[in-house]
């Protein structure tokens, strides 16, 4: 638990440090153009118009196995939407279910301003999961953002907890939800 715990504080820094990022571009929009992301242990469709990023340069002492950071090329009102996949091992067998009730129940511990905006259940990669939107900052000082994120767990011992970051403003979540079913697991066996 407490662990996941962390490994879920991890997620929403990681996101949220990577979209302190503001700067004065024109409000772009995201293109309905989407490109493979191949990994080897999933692969999920991410707009061909968004970039690979480290995110070796966060200040963390924890570490999941795994993370993966996306970025747009253009800010929206200022802000670069970001998509973040992190990995972990888990402790305790789980399900995707138990996994996300869990951390979304740990969202408004770690996120000043949060705002829930929708819980749904949904199926991703043949696992019954729940997408939580909702909007929040990691500080008083990092922009609001509109958060849209899933968990899912493969094997009921590997976690992972996929995360779009975007601009408030943002008004039609569909492209991002469309995203996110398009993730899927690789190798079943591990």
């Amino acid at each position: 638990m407490v662990r996941h715990t962390k490994l879920f504080v991890l997620s929403i820094v990681l996101t949220l440090a990577l979209t302190s990022c503001v700067g004065s571009t024109p409000v772009a929009t995201e293109t309905s153009s989407t490109k493979m992301l191949t990994d080897t242990a999933y692969t999920m469709q991410v707009f061909s118009s968004w970039n690979n990023v480290a995110a070796t340069d966060l200040d963390t002492t924890i570490a999941p196995s795994h993370v993966q950071v996306f970025q747009s090329l253009q800010p929206i009102k200022g802000i670069y939407s970001k998509l973040s996949v992190i990995k972990e091992d888990l402790l305790t067998p789980t399900t995707s279910v138990a996994f996300a009730d869990q951390n979304i129940l740990n969202t408004p511990k770690i996120t000043q301003n949060y705002t829930r905006m929708q819980t749904m259940e949904a199926t991703i990669a043949g696992e019954r999961t729940v997408i939580h939107i909702y909007e929040g900052q990691s500080t008083a000082l990092s922009p609001q953002m509109l958060f849209i994120q899933t968990f899912l767990v493969k094997n009921g011992t590997t976690g992972f907890t996929i995360t779009f970051s975007v601009s408030p403003s943002v008004t039609d979540t569909t492209p991002y939800l469309n995203l996110l079913q398009s993730f899927q697991f690789t190798n079943t066996s591990q």
